[in-house]
């Protein structure tokens, strides 16, 4: 394409709004950037006055084709990185520097010697996941960091000593965290990375004076590392360390500890945070698509592994860790019909890129069968591309891959909110704004695709975790007893009756109805709340113990009951958790005998102060899918087969009351 214009357009906002928009919503800034401005346009990023981004998969081909020519992928990163990584890493070198370590480093992790790391990541990651707690709320991208660091100290470094594992686990976390100081980015190496302003930093307490003496205390301890390596040379040691030892270049010159410690580094700063944040993102994505994952753990239980790789690549795609990967131009380059100047970056927006029209229908969607027959090529670019690709791309997809099957094989994960958590900015990378929240639960207590059938969205599981975290104080809301009282008076209960209450809660319900009917059984998707019910109604021995009453864990749209099992039905409270309402009302009109009584009651929005109760859940309480109106749940039950006896308003509107029977005959002694 012949250039027609010099510089491509972009946004006029001061580069530190543009900053902070980037900042904000990486992904919704550079996505209006290429609807407004096209695939080629400019921001002016603080630090960064001349910035050019590409969000076109053909235009990223020729950025990265660019490597051979003008692109200075090293150069560009060299004044921030270099105080980090080192002078001698393959992210801050070029020409002949970068492409001896890049030789040295290649056969170390080629896939068929990287394949050979899958069992140990296993043994590694079966360990961690073994101390995750059960059955309350935690963030899984912390406990993935866990996973990716003891990868590295016993793969990469080679570290078995116990004693030197936990020196380094408790000083590299140090050094991560304290690279991500905001002071460290926003700072002019310039101002701090000589003697004498490292010198003036250290008189007084400061992030960077923090980063400087983590810095040196690691420093330190590998050096000792590779100098006891180098006094006990072993071949047949496969860590990366040792075969970084032993390797030599074409001169038969091996890395001197320099080298080895700014290559150390580099593969901790570009491998851990990155790959743990993979794996949140994986399960982000998962437990929003539970078709997705009922499929995966199929595939892991049968020893499969083609739609775990499609998963992986899917992740990466739809939800990038590493927001784009510039290059300094040190000659002009022709890209879109524009010619960026020499000392401008040039880089592919990642996000854009991936989410273009090329991958397939609805690019925003998380479909890993997009993987598994025609993958899009031009449109992956997690790994940046050209001949500076990561080196270490399949020991993080391998990583992905184990430890995502080794999750699945032992724990059930639910989210704990429905809605999809948003990508932030955190240190280089674009992770999870909660951190991925989920509750885990071991898979033996119900098979995952029985489960996935009965709770089909999100929202379910969120009710779940809210109900399992609120089930000490549920009992004692004299509120709930009071709408329970009015739904039985509703039921008119006799003693032949067989009652089943649907979102039973702590059991309150129950406990009042137990003494006068047949049989009570309490249903509820909370583990939480069913453990109290059960251990204030379900005693192991006395004389006060109660027969007829049971719980079952379990979903409104998934009966674990026969067709016509119970005589009184009722549901109070819960109605706008369920996320689909009508299976649910219909699975309430099947196990319901004929002639037996059901009551639905639920907040609802037929009363301008009932409209305000929608908004407040949805922000405020876990698993809120929405309110009915009176007549909508008047309209479920018909549909259901049933017919609507009764219905009313309390509370100025805010609150809806509805039975119904199901026609026919009822047993004898049950309430007429």
């Amino acid at each position: 394409m012949t250039a027609t214009r010099t510089l491509p357009p972009g946004p006029r906002l001061p580069g530190l709004a543009q900053t902070a928009l980037l900042f904000r919503d990486p992904v919704g800034f550079l996505g209006s950037c290429r609807r407004r401005y096209g695939p080629v346009f400019r921001v002016h990023l603080v630090g960064f006055p001349h910035y050019v981004y590409v969000a076109d998969p053909q235009l990223a081909r020729e950025v990265y084709a660019a490597d051979r020519t003008v692109g200075r992928a090293g150069e560009g990163r060299h004044d921030f990185l270099a105080p980090l990584v080192g002078e001698n890493s393959l992210l801050v070198t070029e020409d002949e520097q970068w492409l001896r370590h890049r030789k040295l480093l290649g056969p170390v992790f080629h896939r068929k010697h990287v394949d050979g790391y899958a069992e140990e990541i296993a043994a590694i990651a079966g360990r961690e996941i073994e101390r995750w707690p059960l059955e309350e709320p935690f963030e899984l991208r912390p406990r993935m960091q866990e996973i990716t660091l003891e990868v590295i100290l016993r793969l990469v470094f080679g570290i078995a000593d116990g004693e030197r594992l936990e020196r380094f686990r408790e000083l590299l976390p140090r050094l991560l965290e304290a690279t991500g100081a905001l002071l460290l980015w926003l700072l002019p190496p310039s101002l701090w990375a000589s003697e004498k302003g490292q010198r003036r930093l250290r008189r007084f307490p400061n992030p960077l004076r923090s980063f400087l003496e983590t810095r040196e205390q690691v420093d330190e301890l590998i050096y000792e590392e590779i100098a006891r390596r180098r006094s006990e040379l072993d071949d047949s040691r496969r860590d990366v360390l040792s075969m970084l030892l032993r390797a030599r270049d074409d001169e038969g010159r091996g890395m001197s500890d320099i080298e080895l410690r700014d290559e150390l580094i580099t593969l901790l700063e570009a491998g851990h945070e990155t790959t743990a944040t993979g794996l949140a993102w994986a399960f982000e994505r998962l437990l929003r698509n539970r078709d997705a994952l009922e499929r995966l753990v199929a595939e892991v239980d049968d020893g499969g592994s083609e739609y775990l790789d499609a998963v992986v690549r899917e992740t990466l795609r739809a939800r990038p860790v590493v927001l784009d990967t510039p290059r300094l131009l040190d000659g002009p380059l022709e890209i879109g019909g524009y010619v960026i100047p020499e000392g401008w970056y040039v880089a592919p927006a990642i996000p854009s890129v991936q989410l273009d029209r090329s991958v397939g229908p609805e690019p925003e969607d998380f479909r890993p069968e997009r993987f598994l027959d025609e993958p899009p090529r031009d449109a992956w670019i997690p790994f940046g591309g050209g001949k500076r690709h990561c080196v270490g791309s399949h020991l993080a997809l391998l990583e992905m891959r184990v430890v995502i099957a080794e999750v699945v094989r032992r724990l059930r994960l639910d989210a704990v909110r429905a809605a999809p958590e948003r990508q932030r900015v955190h240190h280089v990378t674009l992770v999870p704004s909660k951190g991925t929240r989920v509750m885990a639960s071991p898979r033996d207590l119900m098979p995952l695709r029985h489960h996935a059938e009965s709770t089909s969205a999100p929202a379910a599981q969120a009710a779940r975790i809210h109900f399992d975290r609120w089930a000490g104080a549920y009992g004692r809301s004299r509120l709930l007893v009071s709408l329970q009282q009015k739904a039985l008076t509703e039921l008119r209960l006799g003693a032949a009756d067989r009652v089943l209450d649907v979102a039973c809660g702590t059991g309150a319900l129950i406990a009042e109805v137990a003494h006068r009917v047949e049989r009570a059984a309490g249903l509820d998707l909370s583990s939480g709340m069913l453990q109290i019910a059960r251990s204030r109604l379900l005693p192991d021995a006395g004389p006060g113990r109660l027969v007829n009453i049971e719980f079952r864990l379990g979903s409104s749209d998934a009966l674990p009951f026969a067709d016509g099992e119970f005589t009184a039905l009722v549901c109070t409270t819960a109605l706008h958790h369920f996320p689909e309402p009508q299976r649910s009302v219909d699975e309430l009109a099947r196990v319901l005998a004929p002639g037996g009584r059901v009551v639905i009651g639920d907040a609802c929005r037929d009363s301008p102060p009932a409209k305000l109760l929608d908004p407040l859940f949805r922000r405020f309480e876990a698993g809120h899918v929405g309110l009915q109106r009176k007549r909508d749940i008047e309209a479920m039950l018909t549909r259901a087969g049933l017919r609507v006896t009764t219905s009313r308003h309390l509370w100025l509107g805010v609150y809806a009351l509805v039975a119904a029977e199901r026609p026919g005959s009822q047993p004898p002694g049950a309430a007429q």
